[in-house]
């Protein structure tokens, strides 16, 4: 039930008749005589992005959806459904998590979300089908980016760094990089820290440069991983320049 009427004794005898019959009830802008919280939602078909403030701060949560609204094309609604209905031959196809992700990576950056946009679900559709029907590598070598992290603020970053610490399956850091900056890193990222400090080098430069190369080359037919290194030290750097003479992908990104 929702009260939103403009007589403040009203929306109280609404709320105290609701939690009489048990019912829930969305008082506007009365956190404490509500009993739950109605978001702001941005809906683009089965896809759907709730804002709340906790029923604090109700129009900035508006705001926030105002601007999702125009940032967010409507095309994404197609999109969303042509994953929703192709989700079990994508599994099929790609039972491999790792896998997989390599295969979402390159088919929502490719030309099946272009297409939708363009309003040719045809050629979006064909785009899909042409995608699915790529043989996944029976072998993968992954590769290592060194990423400069800056000061320590993650509004620095730049949107390459941003990019490759959200692709990343394996993060290796040091202890200056700052909590912000690893919190923008994928949830189920792998963190192993290789920082160094007076009289405790818990990790050697030989064991830097060990672990970038477990990470990046693949095990029999598994997938190699992604490993990024946010680092705003000199010992990941000098452990990045012997790795770049190894036969593994790398690259930098500079903070």
């Amino acid at each position: 039930m929702i009260a939103a009427t403009d007589d403040a004794s009203v929306n109280r005898a609404v709320a105290a008749a609701a939690e009489e019959r048990r019912i829930w009830t969305n008082v506007v802008d009365d956190l404490e005589l509500s009993s739950y919280q109605s978001p702001a939602r941005v809906e683009r078909g089965p896809l759907q992005i709730a804002i709340s403030s906790g029923g604090g701060a109700p129009m900035l949560a508006r705001h926030l959806r105002e601007k999702l609204e125009t940032e967010l094309d409507e095309s994404l609604a197609d999109l969303a459904a042509l994953l929703l209905r192709e989700r079990r031959r994508i599994r099929a196809r790609h039972p491999r998590l790792a896998e997989r992700r390599r295969f979402f990576d390159a088919l929502l950056n490719g030309p099946v979300a272009e297409r939708f946009r363009a309003g040719d679900h045809d050629g979006a559709r064909q785009a899909f089908e042409a995608a699915l029907g790529e043989a996944p590598p029976s072998r993968d070598i992954g590769s290592v980016a060194l990423v400069g992290a800056g000061p320590g603020d993650p509004g620095l970053l730049t949107l390459r760094a941003l990019r490759l610490l959200n692709q990343a399956d394996v993060i290796l850091h040091d202890r200056l990089v700052s909590d912000g900056v690893l919190a923008l890193a994928r949830r189920d990222a792998e963190f192993i820290e290789v920082g160094k400090q007076a009289a405790n080098h818990h990790v050697t430069q030989d064991g830097i440069h060990a672990l970038m190369l477990e990470h990046a080359r693949p095990a029999g037919a598994w997938f190699g991983s992604r490993a990024v290194i946010p680092s705003c030290s000199g010992a990941a750097a000098r452990s990045w320049s012997s790795f770049t003479r190894t036969e593994s992908p790398s690259r930098s990104c500079p903070a």
